[in-house]
């Protein structure tokens, strides 16, 4: 057997010869890959901790009163962090490419700040590949094969730990914020897995060896199952495919899944194999600590008393239809707490079985004694699947009771900021994104800290979605101005339906009436007030040269959110603004989202937030605005502008 022969056999992984002359240098990188991650990890770790100090000593002066605007930085120190944070948010917040659209909105890459931490791992990916591999000699093609089997196999764990639930209480970062990452960590492995496979067969093909290698070593053929693995999770992870049947992509996933670590497992040397085991620690571990945490919420080891609702396995959870679309979902008296902006996985054993899912929790957790219940309220969007056959189970009931059942809850998870550490919150919703927004609202009127001024918007197609939302939203303005908090209202109905005469004529020689869109025709007829509430007085109809111009938004294709241009917006508001009902101004058509966001922040005399939950294009459109607003106003640049926190919370993740 020749040369080139003998090395298409090392190349598979045989611990001989040349695969010894690189093992000292690849194992050093493999090491040199991971002091970098922990180093990472670390980083998170320490800047999470200087944002609990900060938010600790806002906190403690709000409530000491002891300086009128405690978010503003006071010292040389705090004034450079928060000049650097500026920065940074200027750098990262953006998103210059978005896509809209149905088949092509999944496309969007990155917003930049991800693409920027892309571009460091990738950077890292390179360098280690290439360093002191690329010799154009005799082992070049073996050399740079085994340099990308060790980044390959190295990365396996990184991909399981960045969708690890317990990863989060290490960083400080909640599993659902590094899901992305965990995407594109994949799609880097599988480049250089093929890497791998490509300088090796490139090897095999010079030595005519491609044959005989694949009949005498069965580790080749486990190499190319792991990478027809990897190859059939990008492709079925794409959105187009994945949201045909989500629940089946979910199981489907788990099992590729165990299956690639299988393959790995039989393809690699005994010298690598370290790799897997660290892989089926981390999911056993994080499985371990998920299910026991479960059985902790879900069977009665909590003593929860002798309340109805109490149940000895599981919660009771109470199903009612909001209207045609939504679902609330109210568990009851669960032995948890939570933050709000937090979620928890849902599990209903009578629709799904074998089904659990994420909804952001939409009430208040309980401050009050045990005696009072504390009771877990989700809003939920019907659209197929599992959340279409909840719907369609609330809309069972009789004489509209509620309809019970027994609930296992996860949770709660994710990593929300402290929103009372904020001195203006400007509050952003899309539909059922409510659930997220109204509860941060919620609290601060519970316990305002440093907040002084709140401005609230809720986008909606029909006036009717927005009833359950706006019962909430009157009880919270009674009680802000006692808070003494400025707040702001606002819900812009996007696509009101109104009656409007068509052109058929009966028989009795009557023109006919036929619901439409306000935003699909050129007639204002005064019967558009027939679609709003009466107890909230009559809805204004706009005028029929400028009815044409407003366009709907639809739940997560939001579009064109700034108008073309502010005297234009200001003349259509002046006009589809209904008057306030109990503190809620109404109007029709797409809202200013740059005033929304302008207008409180320039009155700030302390850091502002605004958090938004809705569609691509809304989030879009809010994140490029935010980052072009702190640049405009030079923010802690010497300005005395007061910085501008941004969260973005997406319908899924």
């Amino acid at each position: 057997m020749d040369a080139s022969m003998m090395g298409g056999m090392e190349g598979m992984g045989m611990d001989t010869s040349s695969s010894g002359m690189f093992f000292d240098t690849d194992s050093a990188l493999a090491r040199t890959f991971w002091y970098i991650i922990a180093a990472a990890v670390f980083l998170a770790l320490l800047l999470n901790g200087l944002r609990a100090c900060d938010v600790w000593w806002r906190r403690r002066t709000a409530r000491t009163k002891s300086i009128t605007n405690p978010t503003r930085p006071r010292n040389f120190l705090t004034q450079c962090y928060a000049t650097a944070t500026a920065i940074v948010r200027e750098a990262t917040y953006p998103q210059p490419i978005s896509f809209a659209g149905r088949w092509f909105a999944w496309l969007s890459p990155p917003p930049l700040g991800r693409l920027l931490l892309l571009s460091f791992y990738w950077a890292m990916i390179v360098g280690i590949l290439t360093w002191k591999s690329i010799a154009h000699d005799a082992y070049y093609y073996e050399r740079v094969g085994f340099r990308a089997a060790w980044v390959s196999v190295t990365q396996v764990p990184l991909v399981y730990l960045l969708v690890s639930e317990t990863l989060g209480l290490v960083s400080g970062l909640s599993y659902e914020r590094l899901n992305w990452l965990h995407r594109w960590v994949s799609r880097t492995l599988l480049i250089t897995v093929t890497l791998h496979g490509a300088f090796f067969l490139a090897e095999w093909v010079r030595a005519d060896f491609v044959a005989m290698e694949l009949a005498l070593m069965p580790m080749v053929r486990y190499g190319l199952g792991a990478w027809g693995v990897l190859v059939w999770t990008l492709v079925s992870s794409c959105a187009p495919f994945r949201n045909m049947a989500y629940e089946l992509f979910v199981l489907q996933h788990l099992a590729a899944a165990g299956i690639f670590l299988w393959l790995v497992y039989s393809h690699v040397p005994s010298y690598a194999v370290y790799n897997v085991w660290f892989s089926v620690g981390i999911v056993a571990f994080d499985r371990t600590a998920l299910f026991c945490w479960s059985v902790y919420q879900n069977v009665g080891i909590r003593q929860r008393g002798a309340k109805p609702s109490s149940r000895w396995l599981g919660y009771r959870a109470e199903l009612r239809a909001l209207n045609k679309d939504s679902t609330m979902v109210t568990v009851r008296d669960v032995a948890f707490k939570w933050k709000v902006g937090q979620h928890i996985y849902l599990r209903l054993p009578k629709i799904g079985i074998l089904e659990s899912h994420p909804f952001t929790i939409s009430s208040v957790p309980s401050k009050s004694s045990s005696s009072v219940s504390n009771d877990v309220r989700l809003i939920i969007r019907a659209h197929s699947g599992f959340t279409r056959r909840l719907h369609r189970r609330a809309l069972s009931s009789v004489q509209g009771d509620a309809v019970v059942m027994t609930a296992f809850v996860a949770g709660p998870f994710g990593a929300p900021p402290a929103w009372n550490s904020f001195e203006t919150l400007v509050l952003i919703a899309a539909s059922t994104g409510a659930s997220f927004t109204l509860p941060i609202l919620e609290s601060i009127i519970d316990d305002p800290c440093c907040v002084q001024s709140i401005d609230f918007l809720l986008l909606v197609r029909q006036r009717e979605q927005s009833s359950y939302y706006a019962e909430r939203l009157r009880s919270v303005i009674a009680r802000a101005a006692s808070k003494g908090i400025r707040l702001r209202v606002e819900i812009a109905v996007t696509c009101e339906l109104i009656l409007c005469p068509c052109r058929d004529i009966g028989s009795d020689g009557t023109r006919k009436e036929t619901q439409r869109c306000r935003c699909k025709t050129n007639y204002s007829p005064y019967t558009a007030a027939l679609s709003a509430d009466p107890s909230d007085g009559p809805i204004p109809s706009p005028p029929r040269s400028v009815s044409s111009d407003i366009e709907p938004v639809d739940e997560g294709r939001e579009k064109n959110f700034s108008p073309a241009s502010s005297s234009q917006t200001s003349e259509r508001r002046s006009f589809l603004t209904e008057t306030p009902s109990l503190g809620i101004s109404y109007t029709y058509g797409r809202p200013d989202i740059t005033s929304t966001i302008r207008r409180p922040v320039e009155a700030a005399a302390g850091e502002a937030s605004v958090a938004v939950c809705g569609g691509r294009e809304l989030v879009t459109a809010v994140r490029n605005y935010v980052a072009a607003l702190s640049d405009g106003r030079a923010v802690h640049k010497g300005s005395g502008a007061q910085g501008i926190h941004l969260h973005v919370e997406g319908y899924c993740f």
